[in-house]
Parts: C-alpha cells; structure tokens; sequence
C-alpha cells in the first residue's frame, strides 16, 4: 500500500458547514424510513382494504419493495461514482416523495405494489450518495461521529412512522379520511400515506438548493492499482465477504423485527394500532438514538487505523446480545417486560446499524467506494429486508396463522444473529492478520492530514 499527499485543506468543510450537510442528508433519511416503514402500522387496514393475507403483507414490506430497492442500488451508485452526487440524491428524494403519495392514491394492490417500486427504486440512491459525500468532506478523525449521527435516521424515521402513522391513522379513521380534488374521499390508510409523502417534495428541493457537490479527494491508501471494480476490491475479499454476508444476517433480524412487532403487539397483547405507535415509536426514537450514539462512542476510542477492527468486534457483541432479547421479547407474557426487552433490542441493533458502514467508507477504494456501499445495500436490502418479512409472515402463516406472528420472529430473527456473529468473527480474523499494514496507512494518513482537523471551503447557504 502506498500513502498519498496530503488532503488538500481547502477540500474539507467548516464544522458548521459539516454539520448542515450531514442534518440535510440526516433529515432526507428520516423522510425515506418514515415513507417506507408507515406500512407496518398500516398492514390490518391494507388486508382488509385489497383482501389480501400475511405472506402478500410480507411481500409488500420485504421482497417487493427491497428487490426493487436493490436491483437498482448498484446502477446508482455507479453514476453516484462518477456523477454529481447531490443532483442525483435530490432529484431521488422528491421521486420516492411522489411514488410514496402515489401509493396512497393507489386503486387496488398491483398499482400500490407498482408505487411501492418505484419508491424502493429512488430511496436506494439516498445512502450511497450520503456516505460517499461524507467521505469526502470530513477528515477521517470526524468521520466516524458524522456517520453515526447520520446513521441514527433508520431509528428516528422508523420510531416516527409509528407515532405519526398511529396518529394519522386514528385521526382519520375518526374523521372520514382526506377528500382531495379529482380524486375523492380517500380512506384513511391512503390519506396517512399522502401526508407522509407530502414532506418530502420540500426537503428534496432544499436538499438541491443549498447542498454543495464537494471535491473527490485522491485516496490516501491506495490498495491496487485496477480500474476494474473487482480488480480494486480482491485483495480485501477475505474481509467483504464475510463482513458484508454477517451485515445481511443482522438485518434479517432488524428489518423482520421492524416489520412485524407492531402486528405482534397488536394481536398478542392486544393493542391498539395507535397504542402501539404512541409506545413503540419513541422507544425506536429514543433507544435508536441512543444505541448509535453508544456505539459511536466506543468506536471513537480507538486509534483511526484500528477503528474498523473496533467496529467489527462491537458488531459481534451485538449478535450474541440480540439472540436472547429476541427470545425474550416474543415469549414473555408480560406486555411492560415484552415492551422493555424490545427496547433493549432496538439499543443493540442501533449499535450495529450507526457504525456497519464505516469500514467499508474506510476500506473500500474511493473511486468504487459508492459501488461497495451499494453492494452492502443490496445483500441487506435482499437478504434482509426481503427474506426476514417476508419469511417471518410465510413461516407464521404455516405454524397457526395471524396469532403466531411471535413465533415467526423467533425462527426467522434468532438464527440469523447467530450465524452473522459466525462470518462477523472471520472478517475479524482477517482485519488482526493484516493489521500491520492498515497501521501503517493509519500513520500516514494522520501525518498527511492539515492541523486543523476540518479545512474550510466557502459555505453555500
């Protein structure tokens, strides 16, 4: 490996100016959870509405949705590559804003399935771009609290769509459900889905107004010298592989759980859909934020060439914790006990989710580096958000129905953590053998990098 110059000083943003772009990305993220995720609180509404069971349900929030999601994941992330990464992140943000609004209008489930295509298509290229431009705008000794600030949007967008998706639903179930020009009365599941979208629409045009395309850096640690994306990325295929197939496992679990606690608390301790959203959503708030901001913590008291090794053992404490709360959390029969080691889940799986990029924002070659976040996208979006809803509704339907949606968790989430802990110590293993050279690099880089942490470049308001 070799160490380039210095990163020019005057490529790097103002702490304040840092922090803009990273709430701007921060909030579109929240935004594209929100429109995704609402469906969960949704789903009694949407059987009943097209006449449809729990597997199809499963199907709308996992392989429909991720399929498409991931499909164009990597076709993204090669124009995020090579493209204006912010006109391509903003125009995403008010197309999945219309598809989400379109889903509400929907008139029968092929045309809400269709809509929900094209709002996985968009979403897939808010991340890769985000990650990609932070790379490029913070020095590496600020980048792993931006990331992990940035990272905490899945568990504020998702606790969101449960608080705000319960309220709207219950309000216009009360009320009678939007009645909208040219179109009609709605029912009240359409009309959550239209003010949900509704946001977006703003926060893509601000998105495009003031956030400014940064410089690509030259990459500090230059691994080969390919101009092929899988020439630049063999030599740390003993570290994707299993990091990238250990990432897929844990989201099995998150994504499965995401989709269906709600349903489970519902039907099992029999809640109502607004009770649910009013106490699960600000525990997805508060306990999401709080794990990732946990978790950045800890990965920041290790020195910048050990931090993905850091990262990854974290990661591994993570899938040996989760399996037993899960257990817990679907067994119990005390609602306030079920509710309390939910909350401990949601801690650890924000943990992993705020820091799992960071390795790869280290690792991967910068000119492919949108293109290896894509491909981690794509086995999560897939492996874990297409197989875990989709197989834990599937698995539930065979072994009782609706009532033992509990118990579809168990089988699908458990053994996911366990095995992701099984790949997740290999990718380690890799990381210790080759730690040499990464601490070499490391050493470069921090004495290639400007006395002040963070360069300035005229801010853009």
């Amino acid at each position: 490996m070799t160490v380039s110059a210095a990163t020019p000083q005057a490529d790097l943003l103002t702490p304040s100016r840092g922090w803009y772009v990273v709430c701007v990305f921060w909030l579109c993220a929240i935004i594209s959870y929100i429109d995704r995720t609402v469906v969960s609180i949704l789903v009694d509404a949407l059987k009943h509405s097209f006449s449809i069971d729990d597997a199809q349900i499963g199907l709308v929030q996992g392989f429909a949705f991720t399929v498409c999601y991931a499909v164009m994941g990597i076709p993204l992330a090669r124009a995020l590559d090579k493209g204006n990464r912010v006109r391509i992140a903003g125009v995403c943000v008010l197309v999945w804003s219309l598809a989400t609004i379109a889903c509400g209008l929907a008139p029968n489930f092929p045309a809400f399935m269709a809509a929900r295509a094209v709002t996985a298509v968009a979403e897939a290229g808010l991340i890769p771009a985000a990650l990609s431009i932070f790379t490029d705008s913070f020095s590496p000794r600020r980048l792993v609290g931006r990331t992990s600030v940035f990272m905490t949007a899945p568990f504020v967008g998702g606790g969101l769509s449960l608080v705000l998706g319960g309220l709207l639903l219950r309000g216009f179930t009360q009320s009678g459900g939007l009645s909208l020009p040219l179109v009609g009365a709605l029912e009240p599941w359409q009309s959550v889905l239209v003010c949900v979208g509704a946001p977006g629409l703003l926060l893509g045009a601000v998105l495009l107004a003031t956030v400014r395309e940064p410089v690509r850096q030259q990459p500090s640690v230059l691994p080969t010298a390919s101009a092929t994306f899988p020439g630049a990325v063999k030599d740390r295929v003993g570290f994707f592989a299993p990091y990238l197939l250990g990432g897929m496992l844990v989201t099995v679990g998150f994504y499965s759980q995401s989709a269906w606690a709600p349903s489970f608390f519902i039907r099992v301790h029999h809640l109502g859909a607004a009770d649910v959203g009013r106490i699960l959503g600000p525990i997805n708030i508060f306990f999401g934020l709080g794990g990732a901001l946990l978790g950045g913590v800890l990965a920041s008291r290790a020195p910048d060439e050990l931090a993905a090794r850091r990262i990854v053992q974290i990661a591994m404490g993570v899938t040996l914790a989760v399996a037993p709360l899960i257990a817990g959390t679907y067994l119990v029969a005390s609602t306030t006990l079920a509710m309390v080691l939910y909350a401990s889940t949601a801690l650890l799986f924000a943990m992993y989710l705020a820091l799992s990029a960071i390795p790869i924002q280290v690792l991967a070659p910068r000119a492919f580096r949108a293109q290896v976040i894509a491909v981690a996208a794509f086995l999560n979006t897939v492996g874990g958000g297409g197989s875990g809803p989709f197989f834990t509704g599937w698995v539930s339907e065979r072994v009782g129905g609706p009532s033992m949606i509990g118990h579809g968790l168990l089988i699908v989430a458990i053994p996911s953590a366990l095995l992701a802990g099984a790949t997740l110590w290999i990718a380690l293993r890799w990381l210790k053998a080759n730690e040499d050279g990464f601490s070499r690099a490391g050493r470069g880089d921090m004495a290639a990098e400007p006395s002040h942490p963070e360069g300035r470049q005229p801010a853009r308001a």
